[in-house]
């Protein structure tokens, strides 16, 4: 029987490293000139995704043009492009409607990770606004059927009673997936600017930087997820592959999201007594070893974001990305963010005792089998691409987890006496 032949290096990353790094570098100036303006937030928001989503789109709509990815203009007749359009408007009022249930369903329910923040609604609102004065000259240009005008084809069949094909119901759970975490991205991306502009106004001391570098992390994270829930576009080759069509793999991945992780991480899995790291070790000389690496391992859950580029998104393949954080292993973010967590909460020390430090750390334990379970199910949804199959026989092989394995092995009772003999 022959063996599977293992790759000697991994498959080419599907968004090129040259991307990444000119996104990286315009964010960073751009941040860079909001901290010197004092920008307001919204404005700020504004500034850092046109920054940093420009040279990115620039970049990569060249390289897909060059490459023939985007395929050649096929004509249609009159006829057919009128019927398009028409699909094209009933599809777009409908990814309208999705994207107002899912934006208020997470300002109703989202509790304090999206609520409280009265600018936030105007800035949504407003961008929605756009977006359809936007989309609304789009479908008079457009002659050739794309994920809108697929949507609109699901909502006729389903109200005529036929059939909808499997690539309709994919393309109505890709927009699914974008109108719900479009919204969070955008929460999040500014309520990480506003802390940084606290910390710069009312922050002193070590404490204060430590705080403004994990907001400027996370960030730098969200603001990249948001670029890419934008950017699912053909001329850049982001537009979905697939997306995940199981129970199992939703569940995994929408219980870490608002509103269900306020119940289910923060409630019935909580971890936390009320006391994190810095009030344990602020005062000890452990606190800054402790300190740089919550850092770094933060850093590289957000590195693990920015090699996506435009394509980043939660349970949708878009291209396997193989570079950064992703030669280590298959899940640098999910690794490096529940090992920060235990730096962070440090739920083996309680005020309570022992048995309530136990309790915390099985809930954090109850967390990390959450995101085991996420990354089983994108990788079983990753599966069917061989890019991914190849990826994954080399990390198998050659990522950091192989090495422990053979480093260990070494040193395996019994082994060198074998050797020796």
């Amino acid at each position: 029987m022959l063996k599977q032949r293992v790759p000697t290096a991994p498959p080419m990353t599907a968004v090129p490293i040259r991307t990444v790094l000119a996104g990286t570098v315009s964010c960073l100036a751009a941040l860079g000139l909001v901290l010197g303006l004092r920008l307001p937030v919204p404005a700020a928001m504004a500034l850092l995704m046109l920054a940093t989503a420009v040279p990115m789109w620039w970049l990569e709509a060249r390289r897909c043009a060059a490459n023939g990815a985007v395929g050649p203009v096929v004509r249609v007749s009159r006829r057919k492009a009128l019927w398009v359009r028409r699909l094209r408007v009933i599809g777009g009022a409908l990814v309208f409607c999705l994207l107002a249930a899912s934006m208020r369903m997470q300002l109703e329910l989202g509790g304090a990770q999206v609520s409280g923040l009265p600018e936030l609604e105007m800035v949504i609102n407003g961008a929605c606004v756009l977006w359809l004065l936007a989309w609304a000259r789009w479908p008079v240009r457009s002659r050739q059927p794309d994920s809108v005008a697929a949507l609109g084809r699901l909502a006729l069949k389903c109200v005529r009673r036929h059939r909808p094909a499997a690539a309709e119901w994919q393309g109505l759970l890709g927009w699914c997936v974008k109108v719900f975490f479009l919204p969070l991205m955008l929460a999040w991306l500014y309520s990480w600017l506003l802390q940084i502009d606290k910390e710069l106004q009312q922050g002193q001391g070590a404490m204060a930087f430590f705080v403004g570098a994990m907001a400027a992390l996370y960030a730098l994270d969200t603001l990249f997820g948001t670029i890419g829930y934008l950017s699912t576009h053909r001329g850049i080759d982001a537009q979905i592959r697939s997306t995940d069509a199981t129970w199992l793999g939703w569940g995994a991945a929408l219980v870490c999201y608002p509103p269900l992780n306020a119940v289910v991480l923060h409630q019935w899995l909580s971890y936390r007594d009320g006391k994190d790291w810095s009030a344990w070790f602020g005062d000890s000389w452990i606190a800054w070893p402790w300190a740089a690496a919550i850092l770094i391992l933060t850093g590289i859950y957000t590195s693990a974001t920015l090699v996506f580029g435009p394509r980043f998104s939660n349970l949708t393949h878009r291209g396997i990305v193989t570079a950064g954080p992703f030669r280590w292993t298959k899940h640098p973010a999910y690794i490096s963010k529940n090992l920060s967590w235990w730096l962070i909460a440090v739920p083996f020390l309680s005020e309570q005792g022992p048995l309530a430090a136990a309790a915390n750390c099985a809930g954090l334990l109850g967390v990390n089998c959450i995101y085991w379970l996420r990354a089983k199910t994108e990788e079983r949804h990753l599966m069917r691409d061989p890019v991914y199959r190849e990826y994954a026989a080399w990390i198998e092989q050659h990522g950091w987890f192989a090495k422990v394995r053979r480093f260990l092995a070494r040193w395996r009772p019994g082994r060198r006496a074998v050797g020796g003999a």
